[in-house]
């Protein structure tokens, strides 16, 4: 039995689950009933709540990490409010639940999505947070002839991941991009295609890519995860551009001259300066 004033139903509305950057905004929103309280239009006097969250998957009433939601709109009889969790997240999976309280009554704690937390059929959500590019990072660069130098940069341990397309081509999904796909979903040449490990965070680590062909542009898909398969949702693009082929002169027509006990004089035609006679 509920005590005296103590709300009458609780949940967690919206989202069960989801996926964002580091840095990136999570909305959550949970809704409340009290009768003579909520079912009046507009936000119901006296009540006050919270979205929590936490790395274990426990009890939200032994949580530390409380955000205080606003109200955001009537649900029917019920009171809806939100709040944006996101804020100072680093790469992890978190959970998270809801709390209100009216007045000086006890607190409840609401779980997805049909009413109060018991770890069973009303249950935490779960957020994944991704580890976020070092600024300035990643990067494709000291192009040769046939390759370049893959670079990424974390902000918290992880492994990186990319693939390289003809440039304009369409842009895979992170998922393709660690898959070692296209857009289309078809699977690129081993040398298209790389995986990094990141030990560290704010630490440069790099791959060598070759097998390409020289003077072309080519387009480089990035995307890179945390230590708990938290996949960032978005790709990073960098374009790189090989340098032209180099090819060894060829001399034709040599002219050997004026050959002495001890010197020469040689000629011919080198192809790589025009054609000019060379002595």
């Amino acid at each position: 039995v509920n005590a005296a004033n103590q709300i009458d139903w609780a949940n967690l509305q919206w989202p069960q689950n989801g996926a964002i950057n580091t840095g990136g905004t999570y909305n959550v929103y949970a809704q409340t009933y009290e009768p003579g309280v909520t079912d009046a239009a507009g936000q119901g006097a006296g009540l006050s709540a919270w979205i929590g969250y936490s790395t274990s998957n426990t009890d939200p009433s032994t949580w530390t990490n409380w955000v205080v939601a606003t109200y955001n709109t009537d649900a029917g009889n019920n009171d809806e409010y939100m709040a944006n969790i996101a804020g100072g997240l680093t790469a992890n999976k978190y959970y998270y639940a809801s709390r209100f309280k009216l007045g000086a009554a006890p607190y409840v704690y609401g779980g997805f999505a049909g009413g109060f937390w018991n770890g069973t059929s009303n249950v935490s959500g779960e957020l994944l947070v991704a580890p976020e590019w070092t600024l300035g990072w990643p990067k494709a660069e000291n192009p040769s002839s046939s390759g370049f130098v893959a670079k990424v940069n974390l902000d918290s341990p992880g492994t990186a991941y990319f693939v390289v397309l003809p440039s304009g081509a369409t842009a895979p999904t992170p998922t393709q991009v660690k898959a070692g796909q296209n857009a289309s979903g078809a699977s690129v040449a081993a040398n298209l295609k790389g995986t990094i490990a990141c030990a560290a965070g704010t630490t440069e680590y790099t791959l060598n890519v070759s097998g390409l062909t020289g003077s072309t542009t080519y387009d480089v898909y990035f995307t890179a995860e945390g230590t708990v398969n938290n996949l960032q949702v978005t790709v990073a693009l960098k374009s790189v551009t090989t340098s032209t082929s180099a090819t060894a002169p060829v001399v034709s027509t040599p002219v050997f001259n004026t050959v002495g006990t001890t010197t020469a004089v040689l000629g011919g035609t080198i192809d790589s300066d025009g054609g000019s006679a060379i002595t």
